[in-house]
């Protein structure tokens, strides 16, 4: 895996075998190579990409001050610079960590000093290249990937039970808060600063995302000016790299990204798109591809093949992703292979700008009890009855626990209003701990390019008001701005093109709805309008492989979660019964997979 791992030395120093047996995890197929560095008060080892080096290191002789910056930095001044360490280590010796707020882009630091003692870590705005950490004795142990940080000697190799049921309970959510499914091992939070010295770690937070609305907005002005933001950024970061793929769907995030690449890099740039035969991303995006006058590189998925990949996302997330997603390494496989060493995102654009969980029951909440209520209701995966028969007695005394945080992290929420707390809600939960996973997976076998949290996107994104943010109102104005082209062609989740009026989109949208409801119980699922590009309901009902590897976790009696009493088999039985009979049961069972696989690769049901 691309990634870093390290520690400190301040009063002890581990063995040699220690720094490389951390990057053994982390080092997981031939498209890496690694390296180490060795200080006085600090060990790393460093795994990148053969094709592209996305680490730079630099040095500052005078101060004595270190720095090693995984990623790219996008403002004007550090985009142009072979060395993004550099302009990161100058804005720290210049305005310390007042000036980490000025800082634009995807990455993950640590700078060092030998003479002070000291050592820093620091996240980008939206955490997107997360640091995990660990404090034994008086050491801080780091990595990008949390299982490396129980290689260090004596670390403890045990379930964090609370970050289990968490896990169960909210779903695509995440692990609320800054836990991991390793006991005392902790996630940084977005915009972070971590400083550990001899006598103590503290940690700082140096920005934060709220949503505070201009009370002057303008529609068009501000689809204009956020336009313009998008366009530079987009082709500012694409014109430094060779060799990039755009990951082109149905959907409106990389329609927007295309729409946004000037003339020179549309020829530059290969969209590639992927699914099952007959899916409605796939004929979407040729028609988007064929529009655009775009290479286009189409990968058909094989669910047959794709069984093979389930354990490995499980292990490149460190549990915090599921085999749903096991077409991403298979797809990135192919993407490199045909000679594609990086790849560009519309990450996130559609959370930001409110399209996809900006419920209307937000618009109606008066207090911040009817305000956790909705969320928790728009937020769980098991319900509290559910978890109440799935939970052995181990994991079921915790049910309250898990909810009192996520009580906790609902009151903290920022915004001047519910549906901007929502908002932010949802992007410091969801984004943060479960979208991030697919990004992780991704930079196995390309390096990635974020352009939605450049500064000038966000700064416009957050005055945005929460009624224009609502079912994709501002982000039809914003995409006829790119390109009235783009918005004729259909948007796979409604099969309504965005240049219709708005008030258009939900007739529509619900007489589609329809009729592809009827297509489907009259021809018995054969035929249908909203064929999805990988149904993992239909696959883990019908593909041989899937069923194996379903029979195989959960359905034998030694099977960890029942042999530590985390799970009751005769509950998880019952929901395998109701999915294959027709019930859409597969995301359920692909949480309780993703933790039986967990069990047997990370504990191996030992020292739990």
């Amino acid at each position: 895996m691309v990634g870093v791992v390290g520690y400190t030395k301040f009063n002890y120093v581990p063995d040699d075998n220690t720094l490389h047996s951390m990057l053994k995890t982390i080092v997981t197929n031939e498209y890496q190579t690694f390296k180490t560095i060795h200080e006085l008060i600090i060990d790393i080892g460093i795994s990148f990409l053969k094709s592209i080096n996305s680490f730079h290191i630099s040095s500052d002789a005078t101060s004595g001050w270190s720095a090693l910056l995984y990623g790219w930095i996008y403002n004007d001044e550090c985009i142009d610079k072979q060395n993004h360490a550099e302009c990161l280590l100058q804005v720290w010796l210049k305005n310390g960590i007042d000036g980490f707020k000025g800082l634009s882009g995807s990455f993950c630091g640590i700078l060092w000093n030998n003479s002070e003692g000291k050592v820093v870590l620091v996240t980008d705005k939206l955490g997107t290249r997360p640091i995990y950490y660990a404090i034994k004795g008086r050491e801080l142990i780091f990595s990008t990937h949390a299982r490396a940080i129980l290689q260090y000697p004596g670390f403890p190799k045990r379930v964090n039970e609370l970050a289990i049921v968490k896990f169960l309970m909210y779903g695509k959510v995440g692990i609320i808060g800054d836990d991991t499914f390793f006991d005392e091992v902790k996630i940084m939070s977005p915009a972070s600063m971590l400083i550990s010295t001899k006598e103590d770690v503290k940690v700082y937070q140096y920005w934060d995302l709220e949503y505070i609305e201009d009370k002057k907005f303008h529609k068009k002005k501000y689809a204009e000016n956020l336009a313009k933001a998008y366009i530079k950024i987009v082709n500012s970061i694409v014109n430094k790299f060779n060799n990039v793929a755009l990951q082109l769907s149905g959907g409106l995030d990389s329609r927007s990204v295309l729409a946004s690449l000037n003339s020179t890099n549309r020829r530059r740039v290969f969209a590639v798109t992927f699914g099952v035969e007959r899916s409605l991303d796939l004929k979407i995006a040729r028609k988007v591809a064929t529009r655009f006058g775009i290479k286009h590189l189409i990968i058909n998925l094989d669910p047959a093949e794709l069984r093979k990949y389930a354990e490995y996302v499980v292990y490149i997330t460190d549990g915090q992703d599921v085999p749903t997603v096991s077409y991403l390494p298979y797809v990135m496989k192919r993407v490199i292979e045909y000679g594609l060493n990086t790849t560009i995102l519309g990450f996130a654009l559609d959370l930001l700008l409110g399209g996809s969980y900006l419920q209307r029951e937000y618009f109606k909440v008066k207090n911040n009890k009817d305000f956790i209520l909705s969320l928790e209701k728009n937020s769980t995966l098991f319900s509290r009855d559910e978890l109440k028969c799935l939970l052995g007695n181990r994991l079921g005394k915790l049910i309250n626990d898990a909810r009192r945080e996520f009580v906790k992290i609902a009151m903290s929420c920022k915004g001047d209003s519910f549906p901007n707390k929502a908002d932010y809600f949802f992007i410091m939960t969801r984004v943060r701990r479960f979208t991030l996973q697919g990004s992780l997976i991704h930079r196995e076998f390309v390096e990635e390019l974020l352009p939605t949290i450049a500064d000038d996107v966000l700064n416009i994104i957050a005055k945005i008001p929460a009624r224009e943010r609502y079912g994709h109102r501002f982000y039809r104005e914003f995409l006829l701005r790119l390109s009235v082209d783009a918005s004729k062609i259909p948007y796979a989740n409604t099969l309504v093109p965005p240049i219709l009026p708005h008030k258009l989109w939900r007739p529509l949208q619900g007489f589609l709805f329809i009729v592809d409801k009827v297509m489907r119980e009259l021809s018995r699922d054969r035929a249908a309008l909203f064929i999805s590009y990988f149904d993992f309901d239909k696959v883990l009902r019908e593909s041989k492989e899937w069923r194996k590897m379903l029979w195989d976790l959960l359905v034998r009696e030694d099977a960890l979660v029942y042999k530590l009493g985390y799970l009751n088999r005769g509950c998880v039985l019952k929901i395998i019964k109701e999915h294959l009979k027709g019930k859409k049961n597969g995301f359920k069972l692909a949480y309780l997979m993703t933790l039986e696989i967990f069990l047997r690769l990370f504990l191996s049901g030992s020292a739990v």
